[in-house]
């Protein structure tokens, strides 16, 4: 009995890595914005496709207010990959977007793809 526990805890995680549940915080854009953001910037969260995004923007506003390095990340749904978009803010003050795709081929398994701008004259815009 023993035996079959193990089996299918290994094959429940592997199903989870296949669609991307399990381990997706080690992908190529949490390591982007880990290295453009620096050690010691402020985590400002991730949001869920249809999560509240209202604490994650305003830990963004106070960062960014206080001119702290930071980096929040916003969940996205693709088609036939997981997108995300990323802003990061840097000890410097500037302040980066980027779009992740973790297959942009649409299913050929070209591999992720993070795509980097910088964010000239930002400003914070009350709503």
């Amino acid at each position: 009995m023993r035996h079959w526990k193990v089996i299918l805890s290994v094959l429940a995680l592997v199903l989870l890595a296949a669609f991307g549940i399990y381990g997706s915080r080690g992908d190529k854009l949490e390591h982007v914005s880990r290295r453009i953001a620096v050690r010691g910037a402020i985590d400002c969260g991730r949001v869920t496709p249809f999560g509240d995004r209202a604490e994650a923007n305003g830990r963004v506003v106070a960062a960014f207010k206080a001119r702290k390095p930071f980096r929040v990340r916003y969940d996205g749904i693709g088609i036939d990959s997981r997108v995300a978009v990323a802003i990061v803010g840097t000890v410097d003050g500037r302040i980066y977007i980027l779009d992740y795709d973790s297959d942009p081929s649409g299913g050929s398994g070209v591999g992720e793809c993070v795509t980097q701008s910088l964010c000239t004259n930002p400003v914070i815009v009350d709503e």
